[in-house]
């Protein structure tokens, strides 16, 4: 008799553990695909940006006007500050409010850089993902338009391209690892 009433409880555990776990994986489904609907939404950007900063304050005038400078418009700017201690806030504040598509996270401790990306990627609504350093900024004020028409001709995920910062080449990655092209800016 006891082992009977045990293999019920059994049953009715493993029962309810299913009905759990489909609901689990309901919602996640939900939440993927209003992500896809959103994704594919004409009120997301055609590219997000996203740059971590820590006491940035001697670079950050120079690399967020060359961001706003570029001819597309159609971006978001996700700036996340890595607790700075310096005066990189005040500046990100100044640029927020003539800028409206500058978005600011802010870490109450120092989380480092891949935290800093993955929280900025996990909050970006673009088609595709430019990621920058803090003291990186463009030269030519059309590289999100190659870079943005490059990967729509070719249906990439992933675009990789150089560009000059003094004498040395840096380079940034996108979204998903399928298609891979490098282009110069």
């Amino acid at each position: 008799m006891k082992i009977i009433l045990k293999l019920i409880i059994i049953l009715d555990l493993i029962f309810f553990f299913r009905i759990i776990i489909k609901l689990f994986y309901k919602i996640n489904l939900t939440s993927i695909l209003k992500n896809e609907s959103q994704l594919n939404s004409k009120q997301n950007p055609k590219i997000s940006v996203i740059i971590p900063i820590y006491n940035g304050e001697k670079y950050l005038n120079r690399s967020l006007k060359s961001v706003q400078n570029q001819k597309m418009k159609d971006i978001e700017i996700i700036i996340i500050d890595d607790n700075s201690s310096d005066v990189s806030l005040k500046i990100i504040h100044n640029f927020m409010k003539e800028d409206e598509r500058i978005k600011l996270i802010e870490n109450k401790v120092n989380r480092k850089i891949l935290y800093c990306k993955s929280i900025g990627t996990l909050n970006s609504k673009g088609k595709y993902i430019i990621e920058l350093d803090q003291d990186d900024m463009f030269i030519n004020d059309d590289a999100f338009d190659i870079l943005y028409n490059e990967a729509e001709k070719n249906e990439l995920d992933i675009l990789n391209f150089k560009y000059i910062s003094g004498n040395n080449p840096y380079k940034h990655y996108g979204k998903i690892i399928l298609k891979i092209q490098q282009v110069n800016c």
